[in-house]
């Protein structure tokens, strides 16, 4: 017979017979003796051969075999000291996580690469050998941008700037090392100076982010009405000369001194302090006075304050009372709310001279703190009053009296109401407001095996249809487990909003393969999958999730079917089984009582003597007839039933015609030619007329006709 082997693998596989020859995947080895022999297959590296396979070779027939080769795989693990965001990718396929190992790698050279992330120097593409039955473990590290920032302003040297509120610098100072982003420059208040606006600025990678502020000196004005003399002029400082009425600009916040020229026939006022405050005119009135005497009173204070000589008039603040009596006067103060005013004072009034006096109210304030509990980019401020203030902070210097605090609008809160305080003199009213958050919550829906869970943003691990609670609103990516034997679901992102429920459907996808069952045997023999189904030979059953099947075979009539056969069912391959259905054989003879040249045959075909034995019959029912021989009654045809390695017997029987005289034969003198032979018939006839009376001996049996023949 012969032997064919079809080999599943690469194509420098090779077979041989018993030990002997190296052939190709579907070569046919000729001229095998029938019997059991031994395939076996040659190794390859990287893969594991099929063990070796026992045939059986029947007379003048083709033994099939199959055998199949496995690839040697590994697997490969990448441990990422970076962003939770960072990805890594395997020859350019598929997205992975930190520590994530993607498994049933062929073994051989891969090329790890990472993807690109914002703000991060992604580490380069690393070559990973995978070994058989190993994982090649990878560790790479991300590199977060970072720049620098300097801040170059002018305004007094003891100013300092903060970023986003953490540090104190000095002007030019240089912060390195910044993580890219933007961030809040403030600066430090000073007295006498407006500080810069907080700024906004970037720090992009590798770059220096500059800005230069300027701080802006508290000004303001001073302006001096002289009630005398037109030719009267008054300085500021000692410098300048101005005319009555005339405004001094640009003067900086502070005291300064205001003085009067000499005029002849008059004496001039005394020189007077005045304090600048800011974006304020500053007031000075100088009356020069005949030969009299004079009270000039000024203070600081509220404007409508107001002050007296001896309990009588009511006189503002620079206010000149002329003509006065020389004398001793008593100066009083006008009482104001909110104001302590300055002691009563004695002032004495000399010919030709103005007895001044500097008084100043002081005004009853208080300071306002507020504590917010919430985002750190929320602030508060006081009603009708500029700036607004961080938690923490303090508003200072307020009038005592009633103010209403109210916050500022942030996304993703509630802000607190508004709250009302009164300051008092010298106490710090304090309040406190609660920011709350909004929050919804997060559930994903699972369709696929038990065991797969889900987390959010990489965290906890959760089953299918659990419910997060309590999130604060925004995004939020859903991942799925790995499961063996699954395909998992790609990351989602799920929406929170507030009070809402955000909910997510996702659906794993098992793992399948495919059996077909090649029967070599009767066209009807079907097979069956794990007790289920019937099909035919070559049919192929798919989406079979991956693990052991059995495959089982329907009996047939008279044929031996295959014994069942547990096959593993791998991820998107075929796996085939070979499967051989032996015909039952029975045997027949036939007996028969008759001449000895009698001969039988099997349904119509061969001749055979009796008591042969015809072997290898499939099992059915089978006719057996005998030949004609002359002189002989032919048995009847005999139905015989071939049953499963049993021999089967019919009987024939002959049953001979009458006897016939054979013919005497005169013996020659001389040899002359022969006359024509007779026929049988003849024979026969001659025969019966020669036939003896019936009182004559009984004669022997007669010829056959063959030996009348002769």
């Amino acid at each position: 017979g012969s032997v064919s082997v079809e080999i599943d693998g690469p194509a420098e596989a090779r077979w041989s017979l018993d030990g002997k020859g190296s052939c190709a995947s579907g070569e046919t080895v000729k001229d095998v003796v029938v019997g059991k022999h031994t395939v076996s297959f040659s190794g390859i590296a990287n893969c594991a051969k099929p063990a070796d396979l026992s045939v059986e070779v029947a007379k003048d027939a083709v033994s099939a075999a199959k055998g199949a080769y496995a690839q040697h795989k590994g697997s490969v693990q990448v441990t990422i000291d970076g962003p939770a965001g960072a990805r890594w990718s395997l020859n350019g396929e598929g997205s992975y996580k930190d520590g994530e190992t993607v498994k049933d790698l062929v073994v051989g050279e891969y090329t790890v690469s990472f993807f690109d992330l914002a703000d991060w120097d992604e580490p380069a593409a690393q070559t990973v050998s995978v070994t058989k039955d190993a994982v090649s473990k990878l560790d790479v590290a991300f590199v977060q941008h970072k720049g620098s920032v300097q801040v170059v302003f002018s305004g007094p040297e003891e100013a300092r700037w903060s970023l986003s509120g953490k540090g104190s610098y000095a002007s030019g100072e240089t912060i390195r090392d910044v993580v890219v982003g933007t961030y809040t420059l403030s600066f430090s208040q000073m007295k006498d100076w407006d500080a810069p606006q907080d700024l906004l600025i970037t720090v992009a990678k590798d770059s220096l982010a500059k800005a230069e502020p300027a701080y802006k000196r508290h000004l303001g004005a001073v302006k001096a009405t002289i009630d005398g003399p037109a030719e009267a002029r008054w300085s500021l400082n000692g410098e300048g000369s101005y005319e009555s009425g005339h405004t001094v600009d640009k003067v900086a916040v502070g005291e300064h001194t205001v003085s009067f020229s000499e005029v002849a026939d008059w004496d001039k006022p005394g020189d007077m302090t005045v304090t600048v405050t800011k974006d304020a005119v500053s007031d000075v009135d100088g009356s020069y006075v005949q030969h009299k005497g004079a009270v000039q009173v000024t203070f600081e204070g509220p404007a409508d304050a107001r002050w007296s000589l001896n309990g009588e008039g009511s006189y503002t603040s620079g206010e000149v009372v002329g003509g006065l009596v020389v004398g001793e006067y008593t100066l009083s103060f006008s009482k104001m709310a909110g104001w302590d005013r300055p002691g009563d004072r004695n002032l004495v009034v000399g010919k030709d001279m103005t007895a001044t006096f500097e008084g100043t109210y002081t005004q009853h304030i208080g300071t306002v703190a507020v504590h917010i509990e919430g985002p750190s980019d929320a602030s508060w401020q006081i009603a009708g009053i500029e700036g607004t203030h961080a938690s923490g902070d303090a508003a200072k210097a307020l009038p005592v009296g009633d103010y209403t605090v109210s916050f500022s609008a942030v996304d993703g809160w509630d802000a607190p109401e508004d709250q009302s305080v009164t300051v008092f003199r010298n106490v710090t009213a304090m309040a406190t407001g609660a920011y709350v958050r909004h929050t919804g919550s997060v559930s994903a829906v699972i369709e696929g095996p038990e065991a797969a869970l889900w987390s959010l943003n990489g965290e906890g691990s959760h089953a299918s249809g659990e419910v997060i609670q309590g999130l604060p609103v925004g995004e939020y990516v859903v991942s799925f487990s790995a499961v063996e034997g699954w395909d998992a679901p790609e990351n989602q992102t799920v929406t929170v909003t507030k009070g809402e429920l955000g909910s997510v459907s996702a659906v794993y996808v098992q793992h399948t393969g495919s059996v077909s069952a090649v029967i070599e045997g009767p066209e009807t023999a079907l097979w069956s999958l794990n007790g289920e189904g019937n099909h035919a030979s070559g049919e192929v059953v798919r989406g079979l999730p991956v693990g052991d099947h059995v495959v089982a075979f329907a009996p047939v009539a008279g044929w031996d079917a295959p014994e069942q056969k547990t096959v593993a069912v791998t991820k998107d391959e075929l796996t085939s089984v070979p499967a051989v259905y032996v015909q039952q054989t029975g045997s027949v003879s036939a007996v028969i009582e008759g001449p000895e040249n009698a001969l039988w045959s099997l349904n119509g075909e061969g001749r055979h003597a009796s008591g042969e034995v015809v072997q290898s019959l499939p099992v059915g029912e089978y006719v057996v007839s005998f030949a004609v021989v002359e002189g002989w009654d032919t048995p009847a045809e005999v139905t015989v039933s071939v049953a499963k390695d049993a021999l089967s017997s019919a009987t024939g029987v002959y049953v001979q015609h009458a006897a016939e005289e054979p013919v005497k034969e005169e013996p020659a003198a001389t040899e002359e030619p022969k006359a024509e032979e007779p026929t049988v018939e003849e024979v026969k006839e001659e025969a019966a007329t020669e036939a003896p009376a019936a009182t004559e001996e009984p004669k022997a049996e007669g010829p056959a006709v063959e030996e009348v023949k002769e």
